[in-house]
């Protein structure tokens, strides 16, 4: 004997999105509109009236309509699938798959006589039409109820039994249905129109007095459990429904339960069932007494468990929330203060403490490195420097031996020889002469090169000077290009400037018919230390030209150079240690402030007594960082309780698990 049973509660301004539910002897439908996901609101005319509604609104009552249809029409053709001795699972996939195709083009009929267009199933945010489907059949054989579930989404098919309480007989489409308590996963599958979606479906057989009920997730998922759940309908069953008899046994049983459980519940609440081998409201009283009385303990453990567990999850919950409305400030200061601390080498309360920690080690091995990269830089252009300073320096000796040979050859009469060192140095002004040397000006020469051109040009010139050395093709070529070098000699020869007498002077006595005289200038007695003062003060040296002493003073700028160089890389030293503290910090951030947080009270006054840091914020910060360490392990040990009252209870409750029949299309 069968005695069905469905209510409906909305509890939504813009309309229940929840189907009417459909029950009777042979099945029960539920389903649930989508109110995120469908959203969009269409114009339909209702009793002549045209209203708005939601497209998950909509979408549920389609589905339960194009269900309860397909349900009347082949119900007997199903009972005989599962009824027959042969292979029936593939005659009941293609059964669903037919159903599947009937919810598919009510969906598609819809849409087009409300103008809809398909492009906008096309949308992954919004779906047309989206809705849950919760759905069982009902076969009695004998003294078994055959019962076979059909479901989409996170609606779900449930059987309340007097030995082992409620149970599942679908299984929610999220992820990790089949471990949580509750549907708060995402839905990764529902029926919506021109998307792809599957029907699953399970078969139990029910051999005891009990109840079978589909339900909208509004029925269970606003409570804490399923223990909380069952609790709750049993105790309905014992106290609530008023006595009656099997005439309106079920329409009893679904009053007392919607107006005891869901008064306060926010959201629209769906269920039908039907009530199995139960004739009245006694003989219904008695059937789950006994599992009242076994069960109840639990579920009260269970019920101080979860509010133990919430009391702790509250204290957390505002420990992090001061902790979030100090960490920015508080972390943001300790990173001035310790990277300014390893700047400044102070204060020594904190540089000390810094010092104490591992990854410090990793701090100063950047110091060193810096150091020693520094130090491989500087000394490698202080080196380049010397090389270019020795280079320099002996240029300049060769010029300080040139110009003394010129100054003796034009002041012989002065200093008497034209081998003495003697009179290097004089505080008469330098360049004084007493003879004219017409040899040491380049002009001379301008008018034998000129007779050079000239000899280039004479016809008995190949005959007569090259003497048969080039071939007669190639004479021409030769005089024409001696020509144009002797021509551009004689423009560089008429330069009138002094330096450039000098710098010719520098090239006459450094021919070979004075390489004697240089030397013997070179090994001469005395001469470093006159060469030495003629480095020193060119100015004052008699016998060095404009020219020498233009190059020694750059041979003394460039040595200043060592003092440049060796600031340089005192600077860049300083600038590379510079940013080490903040990549310090950035690479060990989790170390330090763990270490901080660890630290007592008076301890981090102390170590960051004359820093920035705002001590009240610090300390308060810490304290509640404490209270969420503290907390968690209080956290994790209610966690633990609550998981394990729900080992002693979920195996009955997960009776999905266990039942062999099940698939999807």
């Amino acid at each position: 004997m069968m005695f069905p049973f469905s209510f409906q509660k909305g509890n939504k301004t813009a309309g229940c999105e929840d189907a009417p539910p459909v029950s009777n002897i042979r099945f029960s439908v539920v389903c649930d509109g989508l109110g995120g996901a469908g959203s969009t609101k269409h114009k339909v005319e209702e009793a002549g009236t045209v209203v708005m509604r939601t497209s998950g609104y909509l979408g549920s009552r389609v589905v339960a309509d194009s269900v309860t249809d397909f349900y009347d029409v082949n119900y007997e053709r199903i009972a005989n699938i599962l009824f027959s001795n042969g292979n029936s699972v593939i005659a009941l996939q293609a059964v669903i798959e037919e159903l599947k195709s009937t919810i598919k083009t009510a969906l598609s009929t819809k849409m087009t006589k409300l103008g809809i267009d398909p492009m906008l199933t096309r949308k992954k945010a919004l779906k047309i039409f989206p809705t849950t489907l919760a759905s069982a059949l009902y076969f009695q054989d004998s003294e078994k109820l055959k019962i076979l579930a059909i479901w989409a989404g996170d609606s779900r098919v449930y059987v309340l039994s007097p030995t082992k309480g409620l149970q599942l007989l679908s299984l929610d489409d999220a992820v990790n249905a089949d471990r949580e308590m509750n549907s708060a996963s995402e839905m990764n599958n529902c029926i919506s129109a021109g998307n792809a979606f599957r029907l699953n479906y399970s078969i139990f057989e029910m051999d005891e007095p009990g109840i079978v009920f589909c339900c909208s997730d509004g029925c269970f998922d606003y409570l804490p459990s399923p223990l909380h759940f069952e609790w709750l309908v049993l105790q309905t069953i014992l106290s609530c429904v008023p006595n009656v008899t099997s005439d309106n046994l079920g329409e009893a049983f679904a009053n007392s339960v919607r107006d005891s459980v869901y008064q306060s519940i926010g959201d629209d609440t769906t269920m039908a069932g039907t009530i199995y081998k139960i004739n009245s409201t006694n003989e219904l009283r008695e059937t789950f007494a006994v599992r009242m009385e076994q069960f109840g303990q639990l579920a009260i453990q269970m019920n101080d468990a979860l509010k133990v567990q919430k009391n702790w999850r509250n204290e957390k919950d505002s420990a992090a929330k001061k902790c979030r409305l100090f960490e920015n400030k508080v972390t943001a200061d300790l990173r001035a203060s310790v990277t300014d601390a390893l700047i400044k080498k102070t204060p020594t309360m904190l540089c000390s403490y810094i010092g104490t920690l591992p990854c410090y080690a990793d701090y100063q091995e950047s110091i060193k490195a810096i150091d020693e990269q520094v130090d491989v830089e500087c000394v490698a252009e202080l080196e380049s420097l010397d090389k270019q300073l020795i280079e320099m320096k002996e240029i300049c000796v060769e010029m300080i031996v040139r110009d003394y040979l010129r100054w003796r050859r034009i002041n012989q009469d002065v200093i008497g020889s034209t081998s003495s060192m003697i009179d290097f140095f004089s505080t008469r002004t330098r360049g004084a002469v007493k003879k004219n040397y017409n040899y040491l000006k380049p002009s001379t020469y301008v008018q034998p090169l000129n007779a050079c051109i000239q000899l280039l040009k004479l016809p008995d010139f190949q005959r007569l000077g090259m003497k048969n050395t080039l071939a007669d093709a190639d004479v021409t070529e030769f005089v024409q290009s001696q020509m144009r070098s002797i021509e551009t000699l004689v423009s560089i020869l008429e330069n009138d400037s002094p330096l450039f007498e000098d710098l010719w002077s520098q090239a006459y006595f450094s021919t070979d018919r004075f390489e004697r005289e240089r030397q013997e200038i070179s090994y001469s007695r005395g001469f470093s230390e006159v060469v030495a003062e003629a480095m020193n003060d060119p100015l004052h040296c008699r016998y060095i030209t404009e020219l020498t002493a233009q190059k020694i003073d750059s041979y003394r700028k460039m040595s200043n150079g060592m003092q440049v160089i060796q600031q340089k890389y005192m600077i860049e030293r300083e600038k590379r240690k510079a940013v080490v503290p903040e990549q310090f910090y950035s690479l060990h951030e989790k170390e330090l402030l763990d270490s901080f947080f660890r630290l007592d009270v008076s301890t981090l006054k102390s170590i960051f007594a004359g820093t920035n840091v705002s001590m009240d914020r610090l300390i308060s910060f810490v304290e509640a960082k404490r209270v969420m360490s503290e907390i968690d392990d209080k956290l994790e040990k209610a966690q633990m309780n609550v998981l394990k009252i729900w080992n002693k209870y979920s195996p009955d409750y997960q009776l999905f698990k266990n039942i062999m029949e099940k698939g999807a299309v």
